[in-house]
């Protein structure tokens, strides 16, 4: 099994990392800005280009996907609830005609939060609701176990520990369910990407581990032999370098 872990394109939070106004400033259910949009835009077009019809009429690669030979050819799109990970989504469904399963196991750490000013604390918060996921894209699947309220429910942040836990039941829930053949694409958020590279490897997450992951950037692990092996992390090749963030 080939399992690519895309990163959501661009949100508004994004642009207020490393600013003091973060916490404040911040939306719990943040969409994409004008560039996070582009960016999903160009990532559709790069997994639809997967092959490409040769001269003699068979399936060829494209030479524009140098990391994946054979091309890519998504059999199934997994994305978080969170509706920046769902824009992102929805334009490569269109690309390559698959459904959209949401699955709450891959959602960012912590989960959907906003900061307090009265209590001075992160305070859950509702998080997007079935009806704004479909709105989103005619074609997601979403459980029925999740409240039409809002995915997250305000529950409270979700710990480090919660985190691990989570990230391990997700690499197993992949495994699982899949077949070698099956080519998987994950669209879920850079946070959470740590604890599930250091499950996916094995290794006890610390807290100072860092696994870098760009908007719209792609990470590939095939499951086989025995083994996880990383073919490529943080690959942000299809996106021009104004695109870059």
């Amino acid at each position: 099994m080939q399992l690519y872990y895309l990163r959501h394109g661009q949100s508004g939070n994004n642009t207020l990392e490393g600013t003091s106004e973060y916490l404040t400033e911040r939306l719990s259910e943040p969409d994409l800005t004008d560039i996070g949009v582009a960016q999903a835009a160009r990532t559709a077009e790069y997994f639809s280009c997967a092959r490409q019809g040769a001269a003699d009429g068979a399936s060829a690669p494209v030479p524009g996907n140098p990391y994946c030979g054979d091309g890519l050819d998504i059999t199934h799109i997994y994305s978080s609830p969170h509706l920046r990970a769902l824009r992102t989504a929805a334009p490569i469904a269109n690309a390559v005609g698959r459904p959209i399963d949401v699955y709450e196991g891959i959602h960012e750490a912590g989960g959907v939060f906003r900061f307090d000013e009265d209590r001075r604390v992160l305070a859950g918060d509702s998080g997007l609701s079935r009806e704004g996921a479909l709105e989103i894209h005619g074609s997601i699947r979403y459980p029925e176990a999740i409240s039409n309220e809002g995915w997250w429910g305000f529950r409270p942040f979700e710990t480090e520990d919660e985190r691990v836990t989570r990230a391990s039941r997700a690499v197993e829930f992949f495994a699982r369910e899949h077949s070698p053949d099956d080519r998987i694409l994950i669209v879920s958020h850079c946070h959470f990407y740590v604890y599930f590279c250091c499950a996916l490897l094995g290794m006890p997450y610390r807290d100072g581990y860092w696994f870098t992951l760009n908007n719209c950037a792609i990470s590939r692990f095939d499951f086989g032999r025995g083994g996880i092996e990383v073919q490529y992390l943080n690959r942000q090749e299809h996106l021009a370098p104004d695109l870059f963030s």
